[in-house]
């Protein structure tokens, strides 16, 4: 199933529309934010998504557009790190206390930044699989590492800081 955007480019604060074709004669369109919406029935086929999360999917769904990011010079994030971006939103616990500004760096990352008071982590997606990331906390502790899976979502430790 293709999704295509309905809308012209998004600017700040616009929910754009998306378009996907379903077996009947037209299209349905729904906000880029709802796509995310949980449904009421059983058996879902997708896991509860936080409202935080949910935010974060829908940027990550803006970010994905044609065009979106228009800087001389930048390269555009591959598929495949958008994919990834997504599959770590999903493994992240349903309520963050620090939510993540997400953009994307000039070579094509997919970046996750919290600066919060106490608080800093810079995790990036290259479309490999995996995910490297710097941390540090109000301690001034570090945690680093490189090539992490991203099915194996955020470690512990970090998880402990992003919802404390």
């Amino acid at each position: 199933m293709s999704l295509t955007t309905a809308s012209p480019p998004l600017t700040g604060g616009q929910v754009g529309l998306v378009s996907c074709p379903f077996a009947g004669p037209s299209p349905v369109t729904w906000p880029l934010a709802d796509r995310y919406r949980t449904p009421s029935h059983g058996n879902a086929p997708w896991p509860r998504v936080s409202p935080e999360n949910r935010r974060l999917l829908a940027r990550l769904d803006v970010l994905s557009l044609p065009d979106v990011d228009q800087r001389p010079g930048a390269v555009p994030p591959c598929p495949q790190a958008l994919r990834d971006a997504r599959t770590f939103v999903l493994s992240l616990p349903r309520r963050l206390v620090h939510p993540p500004d997400i953009g994307l760096a000039d070579d094509g990352e997919v970046n996750f930044l919290w600066n919060n008071v106490g608080l800093h982590i810079d995790l990036g997606f290259y479309g490999s699989g995996t995910f490297s990331y710097y941390a540090r906390d109000e301690d001034g502790k570090e945690y680093l590492a490189d090539e992490c899976r991203v099915s194996d979502g955020l470690p512990g430790d970090l998880t402990t800081l992003l919802t404390r």
